[in-house]
């Protein structure tokens, strides 16, 4: 079933799914009314899946470049969600019987162009440009290519996952 809707109230029927999965989004619901549509939707013994992604890695010293972009470039325009993303999903309310589960990553092969791609789809980048009227891209734009080169090099993302099952 495949439906675009509020994740806080549905019109689908209760008792509904096996399995329910959040990827990269729980940190922007209203935990409380989220949880409540996920009880009502899900089966008993049911599985609730949270799952995000930390910031990437490459090599050094274009990681150096990245992890001074997100952090004093951007950081200020991060919106205060980001901070569950941050602490991997620990920070979130959890109210269900929570399964282990380890971490992992996954890894792409990318040229500068995906790489720069991808932080411009970084929602604090867009608060920068709205904020500032500049493109804090620009600021690292010259240095990241000098050191990517016209390579193609290893993106790691280290994907976490809260994972929960919810009886009724």
């Amino acid at each position: 079933m495949y439906s675009v809707q509020s994740a806080e109230s549905t019109s689908l029927p209760d008792n509904v799914f096996d399995l329910i999965t959040v990827a990269q989004a729980i940190h922007w619901f209203d935990f409380d009314r989220f949880y409540n549509e996920a009880y009502r939707t899900i089966k008993n013994r049911g599985i609730l899946a949270l799952i995000g992604y930390g910031l990437i890695s490459t090599f050094h010293p274009a990681d150096q470049i990245l992890d001074d972009f997100y952090q004093n470039i951007v950081g200020p325009f991060w919106d205060k969600e980001r901070t569950y993303i941050e602490k991997k999903y620990q920070t979130i309310p959890f109210p269900f019987n929570e399964i282990e589960s380890p971490g992992f990553s996954i890894n792409y092969e990318w040229t500068f162009d995906q790489v720069i791609g991808f932080l411009d789809t970084w929602s604090a980048v867009g608060h920068y440009r709205k904020r500032t009227g500049k493109d804090p891209v620009d600021r690292i734009y010259h240095d990241l290519k000098a050191c990517w080169g016209g390579n193609v090099h290893k993106v790691s993302f280290p994907v976490f996952v809260r994972i929960g099952r919810i009886y009724k």
